[in-house]
């Protein structure tokens, strides 16, 4: 067997829990809001190709959004509820996506879609 040198084990315990607490010590719970990042009102013309990825960013953004506002929301233990809370959300950020680029709610879910298509 193997002797267990006691002297180090404090010092490795201590660099453990250190490591331990640094790492949670930087994270932001996510916002408890469902909001987007202001974006100017824009008419997109979707054959333009940079429109079109404009419009694919801003529904990610919407995305991540709607799932850091799940996140946050307290109370979202029951199953199903996590996943009410995103999607009406990202129903609603969608919606003043649509809005603000004169474009259809249906348009920006797709856009959305093809992104999470594209082949690595």
């Amino acid at each position: 067997m193997i002797g267990y040198d006691r002297p180090i084990a404090r010092p490795v315990a201590a660099l453990a829990l250190a490591a331990c607490l640094a790492g949670c010590a930087g994270r932001e719970r996510p916002s408890a809001r469902c909001e987007r990042p202001s974006d100017p009102a824009v008419l997109l013309d979707l054959t333009n190709s940079a429109h079109a990825r404009h419009l694919r960013d801003d529904a990610r953004a919407a995305e991540l959004s709607a799932v850091s506002y799940a996140d946050a929301t307290d109370g979202l233990h029951v199953a199903g509820q996590h996943r009410q809370a995103m999607e009406w959300c990202e129903a609603l950020l969608f919606d003043e996506i649509a809005r603000a680029h004169h474009v259809a709610p249906a348009q920006v879910r797709t856009a959305l879609a093809r992104q999470n298509d594209t082949p690595f």
